[in-house]
C-alpha cells in the first residue's frame, strides 16, 4: 500500500556511518549485520539527477559544482538500537543510452528506486513507458521504490498521478525529495531501506522492526 507523500521527521545523521572504501571492498559479508544487506539501484532519466541525490544523502549535504559520481558506496545504516543493515548503492548515471550495460547494472540489486523530476513530465512517462519494464525484465524481484527529485521546483507531476500510479503497479515506497535545499533526503532513504529490510522480513516469516 501506498503512503501519502508528507514531511518525514528528521533522523540525526550521526545513525549514518560510512565504511573507510578499503574496508567495503575486502568485507563483503552481511552475516555480521542484523539486518543484512541491502543493494540498491537508482534509475530513471537524466534530468532526475539522480547521483546529485545519492551524494547529498552519502555526505549530509548538497555538494553544488563538485562531480557527482556514485560508485558502489557501502555505507552501514542503524535501524534500531540493536542492528545495522550493511547497504550498497549504485545508479545508472551516465548508463542510460546504452543497452548493452542493463543487464549488469541490475546483478545483485534487490531494490530498485525509479526516479524522476517533479517539474519534468517526460521523465515521469518515462518510468512507465521504459524503466519500468525494464525492471520487469532484468530483476522482477526487486523492492521497488518510486522517488521524485527538484520538490523545490514547480511541479508539473502531482501527488496525485504519482501516488495512482504507484498503486496501479504496485510500488510501495513513494516519496518527494530536493538534494538542493536538503528537504526529506534523509527520512527518504531511512524509509526505504527499513521498509525493503521489512519486506523481505515479511515474505520470511520474521519480525518486522517497528
Amino acid at each position: 500500500m501506498t503512503e501519502p507523500i508528507t514531511p518525514r521527521r528528521k533522523r540525526r545523521l550521526s545513525d549514518i556511518f560510512r565504511l573507510p572504501k578499503k574496508e567495503s571492498r575486502e568485507d563483503d559479508s552481511s552475516s555480521k549485520y542484523k539486518y543484512g544487506k541491502k543493494s540498491i539501484l537508482f534509475i530513471g532519466d537524466l534530468v532526475a539527477d539522480k547521483n546529485e541525490l545519492v551524494n547529498t544523502y552519502l555526505n549530509g549535504k548538497y555538494l553544488a559544482g563538485k562531480p557527482q559520481k556514485v560508485d558502489d558506496e557501502v555505507i552501514v545504516k542503524r535501524l534500531d538500537d540493536e542492528g545495522k543493515c550493511k547497504v550498497v548503492i549504485m545508479t545508472c548515471e551516465g548508463e542510460e543510452n546504452y543497452p548493452g550495460n542493463r543487464k549488469k547494472l541490475y546483478e545483485g540489486r534487490n531494490v530498485v528506486v525509479l526516479t524522476y523530476a517533479v517539474d519534468n513530465l517526460e521523465s515521469f512517462k518515462n518510468i512507465e513507458e521504459l524503466w519500468l519494464p525494464e525492471v520487469a525484465f532484468y530483476d522482477e524481484g526487486a523492492y521497488l521504490g518510486l522517488i521524485g527529485t527538484h520538490s523545490e521546483s514547480d511541479a508539473v507531476v502531482t501527488q496525485e498521478e504519482v501516488l495512482q500510479f504507484a498503486k496501479n503497479n504496485n510500488i510501495p515506497f513513494v516519496a518527494e525529495v530536493s538534494a538542493k535545499n536538503y528537504s526529506n533526503v534523509d527520512e527518504a532513504f531511512f524509509d526505504l531501506i527499513i521498509k525493503a529490510v521489512n519486506a523481505d522480513f515479511e515474505k520470511k516469516g520474521l519480525p518486522l522492526i517497528k
